[in-house]
């Protein structure tokens, strides 16, 4: 593999036709069956990782709103404890009421995020001759 690449690399590489090879076909199924094997696999890692950030992302989520609501809770109460009127006390009302409906706008977009997918069509095969060095076929 190593060499291949070299001779990539170099320009080294050199076109010739297609060797009359009787099991080309079931060599072409096998590699194209592993090719959907390996991308089975990253699709499955991939998923995964998704649902495990999602997951993450939602604790996260909750973590930060359910802090945001006491806080607010924490000012109404120093504000009745200081007398304020319930006019001051609606302003955190309306805090809170904008803090619920942002929460529930980022959980409906964490809910409705697209899972990354990765898709798989094969374009074309080749068939390589490996030759030392100096030599021809």
């Amino acid at each position: 593999m190593n060499a291949l690449l070299r001779a990539l690399a170099e320009g080294k590489l050199a076109d010739a036709p297609l060797p009359d090879i009787d099991r080309l076909p079931t060599f072409a199924e096998r590699a194209l069956n592993r090719l959907h094997l390996r991308h089975l696999d990253e699709q499955a890692r991939r998923d995964s990782e998704f649902h495990a950030l999602q997951e993450s992302r939602r604790i996260t989520l909750k973590d930060q709103h359910k802090r945001k609501l006491e806080a607010i809770e924490r000012r109404i109460s120093t504000a009745r404890l200081r007398g304020r009127d319930e006019r001051s006390i609606a302003l955190f009302r309306s805090q809170q009421r904008r803090a619920e409906e942002r929460f529930a706008s980022l959980m409906s977009e964490l809910r409705n995020a697209i899972q990354p997918e990765i898709r798989l069509e094969p374009l074309a095969a080749c068939v390589i001759e490996a030759v030392p060095e100096g030599e021809s076929t």
